[in-house]
């Protein structure tokens, strides 16, 4: 977005606050709506997963760290996805994404803790429980 546009997007009022335009309202409604919609198939995604009998979060981790190095890297995705024939258009970028959003502690991987992050429901806690 311009600086121009993020200017047209909000002002201040009489009270010094910050405001939204008529633009401004739409813009952070899509994004809102989206982020929702997204999280909502995710879950449903996890939950799926977790109630999976065959499912152990912990040998799944271990299949991706093939290097066996304790922790995953956004290549580690990137091949596990590629030997899998999961997506052929992913990129390195895409699984840093995933990596940078997850990274607790901010060293570029992902350990154990984040990893189960990704991977179990956040709206069931029995079922995330039972997964783990």
């Amino acid at each position: 977005m311009s600086v121009q546009r993020k200017r047209n997007a909000t002002a201040k009022n009489r009270h010094g606050s910050y405001t939204l335009s008529k633009e401004g309202n739409q813009l952070l409604a899509d994004l809102l709506l989206l982020i929702a919609s997204y999280e909502q198939k995710i879950e449903v995604k996890r939950q799926y997963l977790a109630t999976n009998e065959n499912f152990e979060p912990y040998s799944a981790f271990q299949r991706i760290d093939r290097r066996e190095t304790g922790f995953l890297t956004s290549r580690d995705f990137l091949n596990f996805i590629r030997e899998n024939g999961l997506a052929s258009n992913v990129t390195e970028a895409d699984c840093y994404y995933l990596v940078k959003f997850f990274d607790s502690d901010l060293d570029g991987t992902l350990h154990y803790p984040d990893f189960m992050q990704i991977i179990l429901p956040c709206a069931n806690s029995k079922l995330r429980a039972q997964a783990t």
